[in-house]
């Protein structure tokens, strides 16, 4: 997972954001201080263990971005709410690039529609 994170900071540079969607890859993307922020999805759906502790946990790391994605029951509904919020802030326009890192350790760029 470091590998991942390190290369999603260096590899795509015209990324407006990166979207984490795994816990242990939110330490990771902070410390290659990456130019544009982390988006870090956290689903509050009874299929994933988390809770308000892991968005408020990465407050604390440089540049993310903590999202609360109420209802997302897969991966790709958290990160299609993750990239409605970022046009929605001004984060990121149509077609736009922005790189996702799974839980499952994939590194997937996206072009925003």
């Amino acid at each position: 997972m470091a590998r991942k994170a390190t290369y999603a900071c260096w590899k795509y540079p015209k990324a407006k954001a990166i979207i984490i969607t795994a816990k242990a890859a939110v330490k990771l993307v902070a410390r290659c201080r990456p130019s544009v922020p982390g988006l870090l999805v956290v689903s509050m759906s009874e299929s994933f263990k988390w809770s308000s502790h892991v968005a408020s946990h990465g407050l604390v790391f440089h540049g993310i971005i903590p999202l609360m994605g109420a209802d997302s029951k897969t991966i790709g509904d958290m990160i299609s709410f993750s990239v409605q919020v970022a046009k929605k802030e001004g984060i990121c326009n149509s077609g736009d690039l922005v790189v996702a890192l799974h839980v499952l350790k994939v590194l997937q760029p996206l072009h925003v529609q």
